[in-house]
């Protein structure tokens, strides 16, 4: 948004500049398969033909280091989505990180789980064309697994209106 010395500013423009939605409960992830699945918070609604600059810090715990955790987004029609991201590697028995400095633009991530506490942060530009819609992370195991991987409360999602 341009504001032009004289124009008055609308509350309804300051506030959909800057978006933040924070997890207000844990959620367990269905054992023993790898479907991504949509998470219930971690989702904002997006403009069309409008660019944002997101931040996301998602914490996750799993009962083992066994299953991982696979992370991927769903956006409206035509737009794109560029990312890297920071996190314990897959596979991953060490608490330990590792940063993807790759830009990702299809597909998802995996990232190591484990009975401590884990976070992934990740940055990236979402560019939303002529349809207008709704960003959403959605998660699952990388192996299956019966250990229950759970992302937990306070996870959340920050998108900046450009």
């Amino acid at each position: 948004m341009t504001v032009f010395a004289g124009q008055p500013i609308m509350a309804d423009d300051l506030n959909s500049m800057l978006r933040t939605v924070r997890k207000g409960a844990d959620q367990a992830l269905p054992a023993s398969t790898i479907a991504l699945q949509n998470d219930n918070e971690l989702l904002l609604s997006v403009e069309a033909n409008t660019t944002y600059y997101l931040e996301a810090w998602i914490r996750y715990t799993a009962a083992s280091n066994t299953p991982d955790l696979r992370i991927n987004y769903t956006y409206p029609a035509g737009a794109t989505f560029a990312r890297s991201d920071w996190g314990a590697p897959s596979a991953s028995t060490v608490v330990q990180d590792t940063i993807d400095t790759s830009i990702a633009t299809t597909g998802d991530n995996g990232r190591g789980a484990g009975t401590a506490e884990r976070s992934l942060y990740v940055k990236g530009e979402l560019i939303v064309s002529a349809t207008a819609g709704t960003f959403r992370c959605q998660f699952a195991q990388v192996t299956s697994s019966v250990d229950v991987v759970t992302i937990k409360a306070g996870s959340r999602i920050t998108l900046q209106r450009q």
